[in-house]
C-alpha cells in the first residue's frame, strides 16, 4: 500500500510540474485598487487550494450542525 501511495504522490507530482511549465504565461490579476502580474498557474492553484480550504469548512460546519440536530 506504501508503494502505491508513493507512485500516486509522483504521478501528481509530474502533473504539477508538467501543468505549471504549460502554463507560465503571464497575467494581471486586478481587486479593486490592488492589481497583480503573476503567471496562470499560481493563480490556478491558489484558486485550487482557496477552494480545498472552503470545502473543508463546510464540511465541518455541516458536520457540526448535523450533531447539534441529532442531539435535539
Amino acid at each position: 500500500m506504501r508503494y502505491i501511495s508513493a507512485a500516486i504522490a509522483i504521478i501528481v507530482l509530474i502533473a504539477i510540474v508538467i501543468f505549471s511549465i504549460q502554463n507560465l504565461a503571464v497575467t494581471e490579476v486586478s481587486f479593486l485598487t490592488l492589481s497583480l502580474t503573476i503567471p496562470k498557474f499560481l493563480i490556478f492553484i491558489g484558486i485550487y487550494v482557496l477552494g480545498m480550504f472552503t470545502g473543508a469548512w463546510l464540511f465541518d460546519l455541516l458536520k457540526q450542525l448535523w450533531k447539534t440536530n441529532k442531539k435535539d
